[in-house]
């Protein structure tokens, strides 16, 4: 159960801590009333990967049955990301199989999936890296500012990787 008034439904609880601005709270109170596309939501706004780190993202999307996460793409993208986050790259490579299966005609996540292969591949040290990295250009328009990302990300991995 949530931290904070004990008099509070879940119901209740994640409108108040919504309204009052603690939007962690108000996530933990849509878990704990099984409101899952008020928790997406939630999710969706705080983007909490860089906010709370992959644990708390992991802790809080695992939570939601796995038909209903693989269905809101900007939540599947950020669970497979918390996977990766937290070192669990089998994993996310499994979801991502089957959230690009069900959702194979978006752009945008097919990018974010070879995104994420991109990075798993770094730390893998797997030789396909340069093919997810293309595929992910591929997929962005020219002037997206993720490309720019892509290369850090891809750098600072393999750099990392080398100096071990």
């Amino acid at each position: 159960m949530p931290s904070g008034n004990s008099d509070r439904t879940p119901e209740e609880g994640k409108y108040w801590h919504e309204k009052h601005g603690s939007k962690e709270e108000a996530v933990n109170y849509a878990i704990a009333a099984h409101d899952w596309q008020k928790t997406l939501d939630l999710v969706n706004a705080i983007n909490p990967l860089f906010t709370f780190g992959g644990r708390t993202t992991y802790n809080w999307l695992r939570q939601i049955p796995q038909e209903i996460l693989l269905t809101n793409l900007q939540s599947g993208i950020m669970f497979a990301a918390a996977l990766v986050f937290i070192g669990q790259n089998i994993y996310a490579s499994t979801f991502l199989d089957t959230l690009e299966r069900i959702n194979s005609r978006d752009t945008v996540l097919m990018a974010g999936g070879a995104f994420l292969r991109t990075i798993i591949a770094a730390f893998q040290n797997d030789p396909r890296i340069e093919d997810y990295a293309r595929k992910t250009l591929s997929l962005l328009p020219p002037d997206d500012s993720t490309i720019d990302l892509l290369f850090l990300s891809i750098w600072v991995s393999t750099t990392c990787l080398t100096s071990v």
